[in-house]
């Protein structure tokens, strides 16, 4: 018998201990092991992410969601967006507003 969550782990470089966490919610994936999950499943990241379920009340929620549904990291939606990575980041805990500009662009 073939043990899959072994394979998988080892697939996507992460233990079986740790796999076996995701897999029954007692850890968060990181944004790296969501892209290689996908990957190997031929899915879209949101459909791992389970992002539907973030809050969308602020907009600060509304753009970290929208980054994680669309696999960014903070400094690749700042690259994407011609900004620091410290300005998504103060975006999304709501301690500044973006700019007309940037509001276009997101």
């Amino acid at each position: 018998m073939v043990d899959f969550t072994k394979e998988l782990a080892n697939l996507i470089g992460i233990s079986h201990v740790a796999l076996s966490k995701l897999e029954n919610c007692q850890t968060k994936p990181k944004l790296r092991t969501l892209r290689l999950l996908s990957q190997v499943f031929d899915v879209p990241i949101a459909y791992l992410g389970c992002f539907e379920s973030l809050p969308e009340y602020s907009f600060g929620q509304r753009l970290t969601k929208a980054r994680l549904y669309h696999a960014m990291t903070h400094k690749e939606m700042a690259d994407t967006l011609g900004v620091h990575e410290k300005s998504v980041k103060l975006w999304q805990d709501g301690l500044i507003k973006p700019s007309s500009e940037h509001m276009e662009k997101l």
